[in-house]
């Protein structure tokens, strides 16, 4: 899953498509592992990067030791 957006752009997004009051400080701490985002916002971030929900909570990233969500390289 790669889009090329930085966690700044992810945030606007989130606000202006999603209706999300969320931050670049929360992106990096999704992407650190620190905090993870609440299911309305992985029901967004799903719709944005078009995958399944699943795909953050038992498929995918979010299921895997480390917790750590890349959105951006």
């Amino acid at each position: 899953m790669q889009n090329n957006i930085n966690q700044t752009q992810l945030a606007n997004v989130l606000k202006q498509f999603y209706g999300l009051g969320t931050d670049r400080v929360a992106i990096s701490k999704w992407e650190t592992g620190f905090q993870l985002p609440n299911v309305e916002a992985i029901s967004c971030l799903a719709d944005y990067f078009d995958v399944s929900c699943d795909y953050f909570l038992k498929d995918g990233i979010m299921s895997q030791s480390k917790n750590v969500i890349p959105f951006y390289r």
